[in-house]
């Protein structure tokens, strides 16, 4: 019995060696305890637990608790000498575990330092790479702002020679002026417009250049105060007196010093002025002739007609817009206008040919053309004039004509019959004489 006890605690010991977990190794244990000898184990982890026969789990270094029957009167000498032996190799299997977890521990303790250690170095490492690209990059970063900085003064310097080239070669005057608007500089065109050198600009002041009873000059002055810039007309002095008009621009800006100046711009507008007052009059001989203008379409249509249209013909100007020309032609008169169109439209001027305007009241009016074509637009100018009443005088003169014609013909035919008649009284009056003649001689003769 005792042999089988043995055996089954040796295989029990062997199991429990396998096991890891103490709790786990205790319960197997009390169960293989109360199964080998038929009664009931308890385990106790005080050493104040009070049993009589009770088998401490103890090594030198460690104390586990205490393995006791419930029955303590049941075992025997050969029994309780094998349960405590067994209960010291439970120790000592405890006391390896405990060694062991307490090595998992350190080992994972320090594998965790070692961990914490290495972090920190791969950190330091880290920090130490970053420090490095940091001062690589900040190197790189200094190259590149000093390549930028020097590419910058070349474009600066090609920029300052390019705007001193375009301000040598502009055909406007610039300048840039002080707040009181004195100049500090003027281009070339600024000393050919003014005829007056730079120097003599920056000493004329404001009131030297500009005419101060321009009443656009508070106006620009106020604007370009309010908005920073300003663009407009003023009149200004050359050097000998004249004035000239003039178109500006004008924008305040800083320097790089925080200093406020202005940019000024001026266009001499004189000859603009010119052709605009040329073409007011153009305008006004256009609102106020008495001759009928038209800018015609090759399309068949009028495009611009001046106020005459509507005076001689008393249609409106949009009725006569949006119709074509064809259809106030007389039609009689249809097929040669549009011959003579089409030869306009193939560049040929047209001067003097005729035709009839139906007017709103029905009546129809005589007009002569003037017509200049101007192909690479596809239109012509016109010029008609109404010749109607020239045309009536024609026909009273032609009627005139023909009567006087007729009576000229009848006094001449009477004239003629007068004449035959006096010819006929004539020779007879001296086939009379001649009679009279030969009587007479006839008589002299019987007298002798």
């Amino acid at each position: 019995m005792n042999k089988n006890r043995s055996h089954d605690l040796f295989s029990l010991m062997f199991n429990l060696s396998k096991l890891s977990d103490k709790e786990e190794i205790l319960r197997v244990f009390i169960d293989g305890l109360n199964e080998s000898f038929g009664i009931q184990f308890f385990f106790s982890e005080s050493s104040s637990t009070n049993v009589k026969a009770g088998f401490e789990l103890k090594t030198a270094k460690n104390y586990f608790g205490i393995i006791y029957p419930g029955n303590q009167n049941s075992l025997s000498g050969e029994d309780g000498t094998l349960v405590e032996n067994a209960c010291q190799m439970l120790a000592v299997l405890l006391h390896r575990l405990t060694l062991e977890e307490k090595l998992t521990k350190e080992k994972q303790t320090l594998e965790e330092v070692a961990k914490q250690r290495l972090n920190e170095i791969e950190d330091k490492v880290e920090e130490l790479k970053k420090t490095r690209n940091a001062s690589l990059n900040l190197i790189e970063d200094l190259t590149e702002e000093i390549e930028k900085r020097i590419k910058y003064e070349n474009k600066l310097k090609d920029s300052e020679e390019k705007y001193r080239l375009v301000l040598d070669n502009s055909v406007d005057a610039v300048m840039v002026t002080l707040p009181d608007d004195r100049a500090i500089s003027a281009n070339r065109a600024a000393c050919e417009m003014f005829q007056m050198t730079e120097e003599e600009i920056c000493n004329a002041g404001k009131e030297g250049l500009v005419n101060l009873d321009d009443p656009n000059l508070p106006k620009l002055i106020g604007e370009r105060n309010k908005y920073g810039k300003a663009k407009g007309e003023l009149t200004f002095y050359r050097k000998d007196g004249t004035l000239f008009p003039a178109e500006i621009t004008t924008a305040v800006f800083w320097t790089s010093k925080g200093e406020q100046r202005s940019s000024l711009i001026i266009r001499d507008i004189t000859e603009r002025k010119l052709i605009e007052e040329k073409r007011k009059s153009s305008d006004r001989i256009f609102e106020h002739s008495i001759d009928m203008m038209a800018i015609a379409g090759f399309d068949g249509y009028f495009k611009v007609l001046n106020p005459a249209w509507e005076r001689t013909l008393g249609w409106s100007n949009e009725e006569l817009l949006s119709n074509p020309w064809n259809k106030f032609i007389h039609p009689d008169d249809i097929v040669n206008s549009d011959n003579i169109s089409a030869e306009i439209m193939d560049g040929h001027a047209a001067y003097r040919f005729e035709n009839r305007y139906i007017s709103k009241d029905g009546s129809y009016r005589w007009f002569s053309w003037n017509t200049f074509p101007y192909p690479e637009e596809n239109i012509m100018f016109a010029v008609a004039r109404d010749i109607t009443e020239h045309k009536k005088a024609d026909e009273e003169l032609r009627k005139l004509k023909d009567n006087l014609q007729y009576q000229v013909e009848q006094k001449t035919q009477e004239l003629k019959q007068r004449v035959a008649e006096l010819e006929k009284f004539q020779k007879a009056t001296i086939e009379r004489e001649f009679r009279i003649k030969e009587l007479r001689s006839e008589i002299e003769t019987l007298k002798k």
